[in-house]
């Protein structure tokens, strides 16, 4: 573009061609596939975008690959641009897209390209990337998918493989996925308004356009809350093992409306609780409670690191245990299973820092003999949220185990 031509490369529009006929000549002398990039090509002149483009076919490249380094096109822009660049172009280069998200349109401009005659993305699983991000991988590959009928193209990506890989890679960033976020949010497949899980009961295809298991997400989720209806109640309760009739889905729904005034979500844990008449008023679930925790590491005289857990029953009963891990909430970990008698192996662990409120927020995923359990909590510290998300796992599993003998296996984050 003309501005980094001037603040930039400090070059004319000839010696930029020339300097793309030489790298492009060499690349090609060593690799049979060579793919040219233009760097904000949308902000540059058309003509001397064809122009640049020509000399790089010209050197050997088989790819050309066009930039929104910034995010300034809107989608129908580049539709135009791609379709004057690939009608002057042999049939053999192929076309990229490789958008940015300033303004919000990566995706959107993503598709417009392939309307345009690109037939590749460069795309990012999250939509990470530079500033705002580039285009989302999973939002670009689902929107090609179900709408087949308006693209005409397929992508040979297993999109049951989308969910688990954008779990992976927020784990390994430290960038937690917004709820709201499309195809694999935790929200994507979620329904709470009553209207909507009476619909998605009756068949889910009323308010979802894809399948949660297309994309690796194990199922949709009803989230019960303040606007869930008696339908998604009594359908929830039905599938913990619960033998319930309409009446006792009547006689329940007024309590359960008073507890999820209450808090944000109504859990599995809750609604046993709720079922079995032995609802705590701490909005606490399950029989263990935390009372000590000692957590001591010493990397200079080589003991290992070990936890001191005491927990009490509903019962009464206190119990202490101390034990090794490899590191502090490890053997804390360990120390809470030993203590409930509970086999219980973190399977995820998410730790978010509110600064605002000066509180950390914490969400583990045990499992328990091939089943998964959740668990919430939020804490000053980060080691104590982290054991007390641990224990409301373990609790909802020692509940929820008891009160279904069939054990019905829980979706990970459901």
């Amino acid at each position: 573009s003309p501005t980094h031509r001037d603040a930039k490369l400090k070059m004319t529009k000839a010696e930029i061609i020339a300097r793309i006929s030489e790298v492009v000549s060499f690349a090609r002398a060593c690799v049979d596939d060579v793919e040219f990039s233009p760097e904000d090509a949308i902000r540059t002149e058309h003509d001397f975008l064809q122009e640049a483009v020509a000399a790089a076919i010209e050197a050997g490249a088989t790819t050309i690959n066009i930039p929104d380094t910034v995010g300034y096109a809107t989608p129908g822009e580049i539709t135009s641009l791609f379709r004057m660049l690939t009608a002057k172009a042999p049939p053999h280069i192929v076309f990229s897209a490789h958008c940015h998200d300033d303004l919000g349109m990566a995706v959107a401009n993503s598709l417009a390209a392939v309307l345009g005659g690109a037939r590749q993305i460069e795309c990012a699983i999250n939509g990470i990337g530079e500033r705002a991000g580039n285009c989302s991988l999973e939002e670009a590959v689902m929107a090609l998918c179900v709408r087949r009928d308006v693209f005409g193209v397929t992508t040979g990506v297993d999109t049951t493989k989308l969910h688990p890989a954008s779990q992976a890679l927020s784990r390994i960033t430290h960038s937690p996925v917004p709820r709201n976020k499309a195809i694999v949010g935790r929200n994507a497949f979620a329904h709470e308004a009553g209207i909507h899980q009476h619909g998605v009961l009756a068949d889910k295809r009323t308010y979802e356009i894809m399948d949660a298991e297309s994309v690796g997400v194990p199922s949709n989720m009803l989230v019960l809350g303040k606007h869930s209806g008696k339908h998604a109640v009594g359908a929830r309760l039905k599938a913990l093992g619960f033998d319930v009739s309409a009446q006792r889905v009547e006689d329940l729904f007024p309590d359960f409306k008073r507890l999820a005034d209450t808090c944000r979500e109504v859990t599995d844990a809750d609604l046993v609780r709720l079922a079995t008449g032995d609802a705590r008023v701490d909005g606490r679930v399950g029989p263990w409670r935390m009372r000590r925790t000692e957590l001591r590491v010493d990397w200079e005289d080589g003991t290992k690191p070990y936890a001191r857990i005491t927990m009490e029953h509903d019962n009464g009963e206190r119990r202490t245990v101390s034990h090794e891990g490899e590191g502090p909430v490890d053997a804390a970990f360990a120390a809470v299973c030993a203590v409930t008698g509970v086999p219980g192996v973190i399977s995820i662990l998410d730790l978010h820092h509110i600064a605002t409120e000066g509180v950390v927020r914490a969400e583990a995923i045990v499992e328990v003999e091939g089943e998964l359990y959740s668990g919430k909590a939020r804490e000053v510290d980060i080691a104590d949220a982290a054991v007390a998300a641990f224990v409301a796992a373990i609790n909802q599993a020692v509940s929820l185990r008891a009160a279904n003998p069939r054990r019905i296996k829980m979706a990970a984050g459901a």
